[in-house]
């Protein structure tokens, strides 16, 4: 069992390339390019389940809103699945275009966290970290 695993490690660090991986600070994380790659060479495929933004319309008090998305990830052949959330504040950081970027990198979170659960061992992705 040691060694299958050993090989399935192997195996998605050969898939991936420098433009999979983003360094912040000391360490290096994996992009959604990444998580896409080893979803599809894995047979992982997903689905939302939820999304909602808080406030629906609008921005709340302090100017902002928060997107929360839920995304079920799930193994073809298997069945076996997982479920991934995520949520991004229009408050973390600058977007080029607030309302499309807030929402998109919400979605991407919570899939990631859905593929990394099945594949991956649970590694924080790129899109999860701050970056100064």
């Amino acid at each position: 069992l040691s060694e299958a695993f050993s090989r399935f490690e192997e195996f998605k660090v050969r898939l991936l390339n420098k433009d999979d991986v983003q360094q912040i600070g000391e360490r290096a994380y994996l992009k959604k390019s990444a998580w896409r790659k080893w979803a599809l060479a894995c047979n992982v495929s997903d689905e939302l389940v939820e999304s909602r933004r808080v406030p629906p319309e609008g921005k709340d008090k302090d100017g902002g809103f928060i997107w929360y998305f839920t995304v079920k990830a799930f193994h073809i052949p298997s069945g076996r699945q997982s479920i991934g959330v995520g949520s991004a504040s229009l408050k973390e950081r600058k977007y080029a275009h607030e309302e499309h970027d807030v929402q998109a990198l919400a979605h991407t979170r919570a899939k990631n966290r859905a593929i990394s659960d099945l594949v991956g061992g649970g590694a924080v992705s790129a899109e999860e970290v701050e970056q100064t």
